[in-house]
């Protein structure tokens, strides 16, 4: 009763603890403005009593989660700049928490965890350069004497899309320091969390995924095939012994399936890739802790992938079906503001599909040149340093080709 009053201090405090969680809900679901609304009210509540308290800790966790879920929020409304904005004051609370209490693996966590979420509104706005300064920025709070705790798993995400993201550069030596640092960050958070040998079985795993995006880097991807396919042989054999476990293995197994796709349309493996697809699609293998938002836009990437594959096994109006789901979801987006790097790399890759699906007739023609140009658009709006990115530059390639391409 005396929380909202701020009566009971303490019960105020667990208040906003208990919102929070509500606040993290609604965004799961995609209640965008509920989460908002409650977001808020934890952000109001702590400083009410911090202003009574100032040494209030569960009050000064609760500054910092409030704009956690309101730069969340942002990114969901396609607002990268906003969720930037929120994320750097998260930061900061965070940054202040661990002044006060710097023994509690909460703060430096939250503290990663918002550094992290700052590079990827940075990324998502085409600020290459600043989102990989970012991410290493992450990794340096590993050596911070005063963090005793260490923040392994964020620390391990910062190091994995440095590796990434260098290797879609064609940064290769900048990509496998990156590989190096992330089995360091496994290690460490293992040592840590005491997880148990199905879990180091899969984090071993994810390690050997990660290293596929050097191969593509270099084009081989007869040897991300052979690999995925023996990737997949290992992950079936692990039995999972907890939820943790379960939902990591389940979305290596996502990310090993994308592969397999991606490596059988480069191979030309095109029945393979409609195969395995069509088998993602139907029995998507996302964790229970996925949230709505990407799952659906992981969907619509496979929907892309599906309509390539089937393309290339020469069903043409079979592929235009999961082709035009896929363009409708990236309409919907389009018509709510979203403009980020990996939204205009994959509406590019579902244009330029569904041009490549088209009739070989007048109307088909005039249908190819629209969806070309469209493309061409979209990924002209990419900026100068995503471009740069393998996937962006051979899409660009393709579609430029197409249209000086008659018929």
């Amino acid at each position: 009763m005396g929380a909202l009053t701020l009566a009971d201090l303490t019960a105020a405090s667990i208040y906003g603890d208990v919102s929070d969680t509500e606040s993290r809900a609604r965004l799961s679901l995609g209640q965008l403005d509920d989460a908002e609304r409650l977001a808020r009210s934890v952000g109001d509540i702590a400083e009410k009593v911090l202003a009574k308290r100032p040494g209030d800790l569960r009050a000064m966790k609760d500054r910092f989660l409030s704009p956690d879920v309101l730069g969340r929020v942002a990114e969901a409304r396609e607002d990268y700049a906003g969720a930037e904005a929120s994320h750097r004051k998260s930061l900061e609370a965070a940054r202040t928490y661990t002044l006060f209490n710097p023994a509690d693996a909460d703060g430096w966590l939250s503290l990663s965890v918002s550094s992290n979420q700052i590079g990827q509104a940075m990324m998502d706005q085409g600020q290459v350069s600043a989102a990989l300064r970012q991410w290493r920025a992450t990794t340096e709070m590993e050596k911070d004497p005063r963090n005793v705790t260490g923040s392994g798993g964020n620390i391990y995400y910062s190091w994995r899309n440095i590796a990434a993201n260098e290797a879609a550069l064609g940064h290769m030596d900048e990509a496998n320091e990156a590989l190096a640092g992330l089995h360091r960050a496994a290690a460490k958070f293992m040592k840590v969390e005491g997880t148990d040998e199905a879990f180091g079985k899969v984090s071993a795993i994810w390690e050997d995924l990660y290293r596929l995006d050097l191969l593509a880097a270099t084009g081989d991807f007869e040897a991300i095939h052979n690999q995925a396919v023996d990737l997949d042989d290992r992950l079936r054999k692990i039995d999972p012994k907890n939820a943790l476990t379960r939902n990591v293995k389940t979305d290596a197994l996502r990310q090993d399936h994308t592969w397999l796709i991606e490596a059988a349309l480069h191979t030309g493996r095109s029945e393979e890739a409609v195969a395995a697809a069509k088998t993602f699609l139907d029995h998507p293998p996302f964790p229970t802790t996925m949230e709505k938002a990407t799952a659906d836009a992981l969907t619509a990437r496979m929907k892309t992938k599906y309509g390539e594959a089937l393309i290339g096994s020469g069903q043409r109006a079979q592929a235009r079906g999961p082709l035009e789901e896929a363009i409708a979801y990236y309409r919907s987006r389009q018509a709510k503001g979203a403009s980020e790097t990996r939204f205009r790399q994959d509406f590019g890759a579902a244009l330029y599909q569904m041009a490549r699906a088209q009739e070989d007739d007048e109307m088909g023609s005039v249908h190819r040149r629209a969806l070309l140009d469209e493309a061409q658009s979209v990924l002209g709006g990419l900026s100068q340093e995503a471009q740069q990115f393998r996937t962006s530059r051979e899409l660009i390639e393709s579609v430029t080709k197409a249209r000086g391409s008659p018929g």
